[in-house]
């Protein structure tokens, strides 16, 4: 079993793999989520923040397709802007990964999205452009495209894993890290059409604490050689 869906939640099940999904609430991420042994029961993973959505807005289609999870959501009100998010889940090394899509029936519509991740207590490093070693996070700091992360680990307190964090290198726009670990991405700044569909893609992937940066270095490596998705 992979994803299961269950009244509004739907539940992954995937080897080492759990988490859970509130349907109706994508601002809340994957909640509940373990991954090689140790449990995450207070974070939030790979949340899709829209502006202007109401929080609780039901989707218009949900289903499973091998190990993805996707979800269509309604347009919105404002300018017609609908999501799918497809959640995957990831092995070798185990994680979460996600497709985020937007499209419009409009001529002019702004689809800017957030897609945020929070952890518990750890040490949150980050990997910049250029820079040969992860340097620890300052409690806040924003990242513009002048010099952009490649990816961010996350060093649990009390585990020997780490997970890396990062958004594919041509969809990165702004990211912000709050006053406790979380990462925010912010994606899809500019105008979109109709007719056009933007997608971005995100990878959440647990590796040993011992080579951890390595391990991230060439995960980013293997999602930028891979080919582009088809999905919508």
């Amino acid at each position: 079993m992979t994803w299961q869906i269950d009244g509004s939640r739907a539940r992954l099940t995937a080897g080492d793999l759990a988490g859970e999904f509130d349907l109706p609430n994508p601002i809340g991420g994957v909640i509940k989520f373990e991954v090689s042994g140790h449990a995450f029961n207070t974070g939030q993973f790979l949340a899709v923040r829209v502006p202007h959505r109401p929080q609780n807005d039901p989707p218009v289609e949900t289903y499973i397709r091998g190990a993805d999870l996707i979800v269509k959501y309604p347009p919105r009100h404002s300018d017609l802007v609908s999501h799918y998010v497809y959640y995957s889940a990831l092995s070798e090394p185990s994680g979460l990964g996600l497709i985020l899509s937007a499209q419009t029936s409009l001529l002019n519509s702004v689809p800017q999205t957030e897609v945020f991740s929070s952890f518990g207590p750890g040490e949150l490093l980050v990997k910049l452009v250029d820079d040969e070693e992860c340097k620890r996070v300052p409690d806040t700091v924003d990242y513009d495209q002048t010099r952009p992360p490649q990816f961010f680990l996350m060093r649990p307190a009390s585990a020997n894993i780490s997970l890396v964090l990062f958004v594919h290198p041509q969809d990165f726009v702004a990211a912000t890290v709050g006053p406790a670990p979380s990462v925010s991405y912010r994606v899809f700044p500019n105008s979109l059409e109709k007719g056009v569909i933007r997608r971005v893609l995100f990878r959440l992937s647990a590796v040993p604490r011992k080579g951890d940066d390595a391990a991230a270095s060439a995960l980013l490596e293997k999602a930028v050689q891979a080919a582009p998705p088809l999905a919508t």
